[in-house]
């Protein structure tokens, strides 16, 4: 912090950075009172107790400096509970003196005179006393009571001082200072009009931007960056048509080259970078909210119900972290999108912070490649639930827009269904490296072929089958991609060997059943399905075996083997509620949820479930896997 305890602008400050230099900040009149009860202010200091990271982002403060003061325009009610943290940290332990009287609340004398007598209180038991007998303010009194119960009650004391430490050193806000002669009613009206703070990737943004070279138009770089935001539909979508043609050619289909792209953001003449230097500066808080722009607010019309709506595998946080994987540096980047910040680099004071152009340029040309080549769920108010994954490429034809299938058959639906296998096995974004695998592909790959993609990903099935530990692992171990690894390969054989009516090899009794099950094979889709579920169960393992002699570790190992196991969704496995296979199979043929559930119910001989059909069938959902994927 400087001597003179001047706010840099867009720069992230640690609380002890902020709150104990002696600057002062005001809450203006126009503001609301504080409001924040019990579950926003816990919810505060549990965050800021539980984070694990050497750094933890607590949100935007944004202000406009008037004289000796920081008027606070947004996170007033943050900075009010952060203060009084500060205050109850200063009255109740023997740290020395945090902050002095920095708070001013702007025509609010009640406030100011509770603000001047907490800080005259010298020892816990003069506080305690005065917030027990000040009647007024109780949303003040009660937030101090709330933390006081927190350090009381939900922290141990030895837990006291590792929370001091996170809170003043590793907890940080991000600060956006508005330039002079702002209106700043009219910016108020603009934060309550959009209800939130900045997030994490508008503060990328807005360094990106700050960065930026001269030679290049951060007005056009603001217009990709927010095109590529919104991740529910075709990236196209949200420029303008003009914007579309230059960028992605003339049916607005093409990948984005460098050129392109350079040509876009290039300054072409001097006159306009004096006109872009006549605005105002784009890392300032007002030009990010006030000038947000989304190209679908002047889109819609033209467009109208021609396209579809779907709903990403992704969001915008977690795409910036697969296409920073792509820059030199960054290539084994965790994906934890909590880290956005931190891996970014964005404290870096050695460069590392990715080049402003290069970065751009990849995230518009990546995302053309996921738009394209990688699965989305489709929203339809008639499908609410059922899980509809599609593949689309966006164009225009004789002006029309419209979105066709990218891949075309035989392709199509094995890499839907593939990509989906994919999705449901790896849900959290944390998982998605088999995303970043596919999109490396594409993205270095010149000629892109159907067959070569497919490739990819099975390849990578392959791989992670033969990493897996399959045949060491046993019962609620089983590894659950494996689950659906098979149920792909069992999808696969009636693809190619029963829907196109192949012969079925001689011997192939597997085969034999899905050709039994195909109208089943043909409306199965992969679904969110993460409980492992014993076909016979557990509870009853006793009523498996006819004979009273068998040891319970044999008992154990073939309840716990794979041919009596299957993975369904969570509420199936309540619902079965312990039931025997009989009742099972009467409640999940129509569920559909695995195809080697269905076939479990295909060969129960009547109402049995027995050793010998789950040794059979393990042997023969085995010998699948060893044979496409070993």
């Amino acid at each position: 912090m400087k001597e003179e305890t001047i706010i840099d602008q867009g720069k992230l400050y640690s609380l002890g950075e902020l709150l104990c230099n002696g600057l002062k900040f005001r809450i203006p009149i126009y503001q609301r009172n504080y409001a924040w009860g019990e579950t926003e202010i816990k919810r505060l200091l549990f965050d800021i107790m539980e984070n694990r990271e050497d750094s933890y982002y607590l949100g935007t403060l944004v202000l406009y400096k008037q004289g000796s003061y920081y008027d606070v325009i947004d996170g007033q009610q943050r900075l009010t509970t952060l203060y009084l943290l500060l205050s109850w940290m200063q009255h109740f332990t023997n740290a020395s003196s945090l902050i002095k009287d920095d708070l001013y609340f702007e025509s609010r004398p009640r406030v100011k005179n509770f603000i001047e007598r907490l800080n005259e209180k010298s020892t816990p038991e003069e506080t305690r006393t005065f917030l027990e007998t000040f009647n007024e303010l109780d949303s003040f009194t009660t937030a101090l009571s709330i933390i006081d119960q927190f350090f009381n009650q939900d922290l141990k004391e030895e837990e006291h001082e590792v929370f001091f430490k996170k809170c003043l050193k590793k907890t940080y806000v991000f600060t956006t200072t508005l330039p002079e002669k702002t209106n700043v009613n009219h910016y108020f009206e603009i934060m309550n009009n959009r209800g939130e703070q900045l997030e994490k990737h508008e503060i990328l943004k807005a360094k990106f931007l700050d960065q930026l070279e001269e030679s290049y138009n951060k007005k056009n770089y603001a217009i990709v960056w927010d095109a590529c935001s919104q991740m529910d539909n075709h990236v196209q979508y949200f420029f303008k048509p003009e914007t579309r043609k230059e960028l992605f050619s003339e049916n607005f289909n093409s990948f984005p080259s460098d050129e392109k792209i350079e040509a876009y953001l290039k300054v072409q003449s001097e006159k306009e970078l004096e006109n872009l230097n006549d605005e105002p500066n784009t890392t300032e808080g007002l030009y990010i909210l006030d000038n947000y722009i989304l190209a679908d607010t002047y889109t819609q019309d033209e467009v109208g119900n021609t396209t579809e709506k779907f709903s990403s595998i992704i969001d915008f946080e977690n795409f910036l972290l697969q296409v920073l994987r792509f820059m030199p540096g960054f290539e084994e980047t965790n994906l934890e999108d909590k880290n956005l910040l931190k891996n970014f680099k964005y404290h870096s004071k050695d460069g590392g912070f990715p080049n402003a152009f290069n970065f751009i340029k990849i995230l518009l040309q990546v995302r053309y490649l996921f738009d394209t080549y990688v699965i989305k769920r489709e929203i339809n108010e008639n499908l609410d639930k059922e899980w509809n994954w599609r593949i689309l490429s966006y164009s225009c034809d004789n002006s029309s827009y419209k979105q066709t299938n990218t891949y075309d058959e035989p392709w199509k639906n094995k890499m839907i269904m593939l990509q989906s296998m994919f999705q449901v096995s790896y849900a959290a974004n944390t998982n998605k490296t088999w995303l970043h695998t596919l999109m490396k592909y594409l993205f270095k790959t010149p000629s892109i072929k159907s067959e070569d993609i497919y490739n990819c990903l099975y390849d990578l099935m392959k791989e992670r089958y033969q990493k897996s530990n399959f045949q060491e692992l046993h019962g609620l171990q089983t590894p659950r991609a494996v689950f659906n690894f098979l149920d792909y390969l069992l999808w696969l054989e009636y693809d190619e060997k029963i829907q196109n009516e192949n012969s079925i090899d001689e011997g192939s009794v597997y085969l034999n059943k899905i050709n039994n099950l195909k109208d089943t094979f043909k409306k199965f889709k992969f679904t969110q399905r993460n409980s492992i579920e014993h076909f016979f169960p557990q509870a009853k393992i006793n009523e498996l075996f006819d004979d009273k002699h068998i040891g319970d570790e044999v008992k154990l190992q073939v309840i716990n083997s794979f041919g009596n196991l299957c993975l369904i969704s969570a509420s199936s496995n309540s619902s079965y509620n312990k039931e025997h296979p009989f009742f099972k199979k009467e409640k999940g043929r129509s569920k559909n949820e695995s195809l080697k559930q269905q076939i479990m119910f295909e060969m129960m001989d009547g109402k049995l479930w027995e050793p010998t059909q789950i040794e059979e069938h393990e042997n023969e959902m085995c010998a699948l896997l060893d044979l496409k994927l070993s």
